[in-house]
């Protein structure tokens, strides 16, 4: 039976019942762990500290057996599902002596919003990376809308993303940070009865799209995710407008060589009704589900069965 370390960088209760402190995420722990028996491998939930690379072992971990959580000990593995969030992962990955899911060459395109919009120029807003403010003058000069996006190179969840007018820009510009056309989305989709800013999140297992929703900034915000409080609207994904599912062929094709590939892209559609791929992410969070059980569900389902039939 194959046995799928999965890696999360949360901090882990060392004394309790369950592994997380936060009852949110226990639970969406225990609904991926679940999907296990169901393709019938073993799903091992702890992090790299307490993993022995030259034995292929974890020395602790967690599982999910008959509803409720246990501890086991010098546990072997065959793989691991990287499930933490983006920031270092390409490099643990490239490091720990075992097959990870994603890859980390396909971690690194999601990672790297340079390199993501260098492999897809004609349908990403125009960036720069910038990393003084000499950069960002002579950078400016090619951006044609009043604002600007400036977030970091490396990153996700919306920190340190600011969108600004370039009149109001400083100095105070950091190493590896994007600086990005502002798409202006404020006309909505009617078709979905969306009447405000927003970009479109689809979920994307081996080509197939899992699900997809709209993400609605919070009053007086332009940035649109969930952690940085918007709201959600799902939609099913025979609703995509077939602009975006144009795009999403061009992307999916050109990453077709990464087997199992679990991935995002975030789109936006500008007051033209041209559509833009904003971002990628390897890893988009399930944390905010809370309204839609069953789709977490099914998305983990799928997840554990691509992972399953990929070796």
């Amino acid at each position: 039976m194959l046995n799928i370390f999965v890696n999360s960088l949360a901090s882990f209760s060392e004394n309790k019942e369950k592994p997380f402190f936060n009852d949110l995420r226990n639970n969406v722990f225990s609904v991926l762990l679940s999907q296990g028996e169901k393709h019938n491998v073993n799903l091992f939930l702890s992090n790299t500290k307490k993993y022995d690379q030259q034995k292929k072992e974890l020395k602790k971990a967690w599982i999910f057996k008959n509803n409720k959580w246990e501890t086991v000990y010098s546990q072997k593995v065959d793989l691991m599902y990287y499930h933490a969030k983006n920031e270092p992962s390409y490099e643990i990955c490239s490091k720990i002596n075992l097959d990870v899911i994603n890859r980390p060459e396909f971690e690194l395109l999601c990672d790297d919003k340079l390199k993501c919009y260098n492999s897809f120029p004609e349908i990403t807003p125009k960036s720069f990376l910038i990393n003084n403010h000499d950069d960002l003058s002579k950078a400016l000069k090619f951006i044609e809308t009043e604002k600007v996006v400036l977030k970091p190179r490396f990153g996700s969840y919306g920190n340190g993303v600011i969108i600004i007018n370039k009149k109001d820009l400083r100095n105070g510009i950091t190493k590896n940070t994007i600086l990005q056309e502002f798409i202006d989305s404020s006309n909505g989709l009617s078709s979905m009865g969306i009447k405000q800013t927003h970009d479109l999140r689809v979920v994307v297992i081996n080509g197939r799209v899992d699900h997809c929703y709209a993400r609605i900034p919070k009053n007086n915000s332009l940035i649109s995710n969930v952690t940085r409080g918007a709201s959600k609207v799902y939609f099913s994904p025979s609703e995509i407008y077939s602009k975006i599912k144009l795009l999403l062929k061009k992307i999916d094709k050109s990453v077709s060589d990464f087997y199992p590939r679990i991935y995002s892209a975030d789109f936006m559609m500008d007051n033209n009704k041209n559509c833009w791929l904003v971002e990628m992410n390897s890893k988009p969070g399930t944390l905010y589900y809370n309204d839609e059980p069953k789709i977490r569900e099914r998305y983990y389902f799928n997840i554990v069965k691509a992972i399953a039939n990929s070796v």
